[in-house]
């Protein structure tokens, strides 16, 4: 179990790369999620959800190859913690209305999985603070 462990937290990249490319196939197929749109601050969801987890990819592989110091995950984390906020607000707009989008839903699933093995890098105090943040501003900034 233990090496299991070491491994996930050695190859954390494959979440955000798992998400990005769940919400690029999902470009492919426009037909299963054309009833659910929405936007941040008027930036599309999807296009959004692409770039955040682009730069998420990008950060965990420049900071494993170049950094490799605590503060750059604890970044990392941060950026997560304030993600599945965000991820909250959405999974409840699509829980209210019952419309649900399964590359959405795949993608957020990765977000979570990410998110629990590298929320131990900043304290749990912080990581609840993240997420009521990502969640009170995903909230006043979402339209759908």
């Amino acid at each position: 179990m233990h090496k299991l462990g070491i491994n996930i937290q050695n190859n954390v990249w494959v979440f955000p790369a798992l998400a990005l490319l769940t919400l690029v196939v999902g470009r492919l197929c426009k037909e299963s999620c054309v009833f659910l749109r929405g936007d941040i601050l008027g930036l599309d969801l999807e296009t959004l959800g692409i770039f955040f987890y682009f730069i998420l990819l990008l950060s965990v592989t420049i900071s494993r190859k170049f950094f490799m110091k605590d503060w750059a995950m604890q970044l990392i984390s941060a950026v997560v913690s304030i993600g599945v906020g965000a991820e909250i607000i959405l999974v409840k707009f699509q829980l209210q209305n019952r419309t649900y989008c399964p590359k959405c839903l795949i993608s957020g699933f990765f977000l979570l999985g990410m998110f629990f093995v590298i929320s131990r890098y900043i304290r749990i105090w912080l990581v609840i603070l993240l997420i009521l943040v990502g969640a009170i501003f995903t909230s006043f900034t979402f339209s759908g």
